[in-house]
């Protein structure tokens, strides 16, 4: 599409209000104080449940853990339903997706004779994306779910078919060959999940949560979804005991980004180190390839597959 708009004088190319994928109707002339976040403890038990933050992003990691060293069973519900076991085996720890607002979570501890013998706090994971101060914490690698980038790239042929009319069907015939290859990747992606035995996947920081969203593939996040930012050290034993409990046998890195402490939770895991690509840049060697889009996505497919089998 591109090609059509040489030596024209387009400076600035913006999408419309409609477009925006990720939209947000906060007043940003509030003040922060002004926000107000229902408790996340539901009811009081026996044991306090750690980790829990008063609320989450979309796409977030969420995990759980008891004050004791025991195992527990772990239940979720939503809307006063009936309770559902959601860990296979009794864990200490409890990681899920912040995909789902008022998702009530709580531990159970049973004895041999599967009698109660302590209940956990019951907690609310409260999602909240329209929290200004904490902007910079949404993920913006929209372009990783295939779906959304058809809407990227509609807004696209949109705005440019509104700066040159004349090259209308020209946009047209573009979009309608990426629409298909974006669709064909989207099956790839579907096919992935059906043939895969696990879900779960831990990569050096949390910028994958649109896969979450989109396919219920759920990212462990080493750091947060800024490469940058480092996780506490009681996050980091949490991390690297879930991915014990879960079997997780490889740690995805990034190219050119290889963050210290993911290197730590490799050498914890004794686990082999696979490359995941964000698509935020292409590298040196992306371009010595000829890489694009689609190349790295079905690589990312490929690596994703050998992760979760």
């Amino acid at each position: 599409m591109l090609s059509a708009i040489e030596n024209q004088s387009v400076h600035v190319l913006e999408g419309s209000a409609q477009t925006h994928l990720i939209e947000s109707d906060h007043d940003h002339e509030h003040d922060h104080d002004e926000h107000t976040h229902v408790s996340p403890i539901v009811e009081e038990g026996d044991t306090e449940i750690k980790g829990l933050q008063d609320h989450y992003h979309s796409g977030d990691s969420v995990t759980l853990s008891v004050e004791d060293d025991s195992e527990w069973v772990w239940y979720t519900r939503t809307d006063n339903e009936d309770w559902e076991q959601a860990s296979e085996e009794p864990s200490t720890s409890f990681t899920l997706p912040a995909d789902q607002d008022n998702l009530q979570v709580k531990a159970i501890q049973y004895d041999e004779e599967d009698t109660v013998i302590s209940t956990s706090d019951t907690v609310l994971i409260l999602i909240d994306d329209h929290d200004d101060h904490h902007h910079g914490d949404q993920d913006p690698h929209v372009w990783l779910d295939p779906i959304r980038s058809i809407e990227i790239a509609q807004s696209i042929r949109d705005t440019l078919t509104e700066l040159l009319p004349e090259q209308e069907d020209y946009f047209n015939e573009n979009f309608q060959t990426l629409e298909a290859q974006f669709h064909e990747l989207d099956e790839a992606f579907l096919d992935l999940v059906e043939t895969s035995q696990g879900d779960r996947f831990i990569v050096s920081h949390a910028g994958y949560g649109y896969w979450q969203q989109r396919y219920g593939l759920k990212q462990i996040g080493i750091a947060g979804i800024s490469p940058t930012s480092e996780p506490s050290q009681t996050e980091l034993i949490q991390t690297v005991e879930t991915a014990q409990e879960l079997g997780l046998r490889y740690v995805f890195f990034e190219p050119n980004i290889t963050p210290r402490v993911a290197e730590i939770v490799q050498d914890h895991l004794e686990a082999e180190a696979l490359l995941i690509h964000p698509l935020e840049a292409l590298t040196e060697e992306d371009k010595e390839n000829n890489e694009d889009y689609f190349s790295l996505m079905y690589q990312n497919v490929n690596a994703l597959e050998k992760a979760l089998n």
